[in-house]
């Protein structure tokens, strides 16, 4: 019996020995024990990057993720999102560009497919600036206003279109200068500045559309 305790013995020591030279060597210590500095190439690839700290906030992402988007109107009488292509950088510009396609109404390919526009031909949107998200927009000539039944219709596609801009939150729509009284869905009047929910109701349940996207240029 002890015997075979000793020769147990033996064969634990044997094997403890041959891991702790087994652990030295894949340290880059070698067989005498010493520390030796392994050199960079020899190391695998990243595997000296220092660790993230997880006190410091990852960088948000860079760029827009939701393109600009002009707002027309179906054949139901509903609002519905177009995909914008805008050739042009920082908020006004961008701004100005949505407005700008707005006014100009629906191409040719987007009446084909049944879209239209509460606004009138001559319609003048121009914005005046962007403060804290609000966007100032000018709105002429005052003798060629919709008529009163699509006044909601045309003001939504305006908030709408606007606010689809990153950096947007609200409208004030000018006239002459001075606050206009805008028509709301239900048909209360507001000098208020104007948010994408209020005119949420206006758009088109299925509201993705095939249409190709309009370009700014």
């Amino acid at each position: 019996m002890r015997t075979r305790r000793r020769d147990v013995a033996r064969l634990l020591l044997v094997a403890l020995t041959a891991l702790t030279a087994l652990t030295a060597t894949g340290c880059g210590a070698p067989g005498d024990g010493t520390v030796r500095a392994v050199p960079s190439d020899d190391v695998p690839y990243r595997l000296l990057d220092a660790a993230p700290d997880p006190t410091v906030p990852l960088p948000e992402p860079t760029g827009d993720v939701t393109a600009p988007q002009v707002y027309l109107v179906d054949t139901e009488q509903r609002l519905v999102p177009v995909p914008l292509e805008v050739d042009a950088d920082g908020l006004e510009p961008v701004e100005e560009s949505v407005l700008a396609v707005l006014a100009a109404g629906p191409t040719e390919v987007q009446r084909a497919e049944g879209l239209g526009t509460a606004l009138t031909p001559d319609v003048v949107l121009r914005l005046v600036d962007v403060t804290d998200g609000v966007a100032r927009i000018s709105v002429g000539p005052n003798d060629s206003a919709p008529a009163a039944d699509r006044l909601p219709l045309a003001v939504g596609q305006v908030v709408l279109s606007a606010t689809s801009v990153s950096g947007v939150d609200r409208v004030l729509l000018l006239q002459d200068g001075t606050p206009a009284e805008a028509p709301l869905p239900g048909g209360a009047l507001t000098g208020e500045p104007l948010t994408a929910a209020d005119y949420a109701s206006l758009i088109d349940p299925g509201a993705a559309t095939s249409v190709p996207a309009t370009p700014s240029g």
